[in-house]
């Protein structure tokens, strides 16, 4: 039992949230895979947000970029596709 539980942690996602005095707080996602983790911390990143009056920026383990306020955007496909076709053809606008 004990072992799972560790497991578990291990395998969880963690958001680092940062205010703008320098504070950081960690929030422990309970969803493993990236998509639902991200729609669980910006709920989360929200709900500070509101409380708290102002302004955060975060990210989650493995991303390189942070982003300000709660909102996810959603790449669609016509995006993916223009930028890999600007990518592997250099294309302009």
């Amino acid at each position: 039992m004990q072992f799972t539980s560790v497991r578990r942690k291990l395998l969880q996602l963690k958001a680092d949230i940062r205010f703008k005095d320098g504070k950081r707080r960690l929030y422990h996602c309970k969803s493993r895979s990236m998509p639902k983790a991200l729609q669980e911390a910006s709920l989360f990143v929200e709900s500070i947000m509101r409380e708290t009056g102002e302004q955060v920026y975060w990210k989650l383990d493995g991303e390189e970029h942070f982003r300000l306020g709660p909102h996810v955007g959603e790449q669609k496909l016509k995006s993916r596709v223009k930028r890999f076709a600007n990518w592997f053809f250099d294309l302009e606008d």
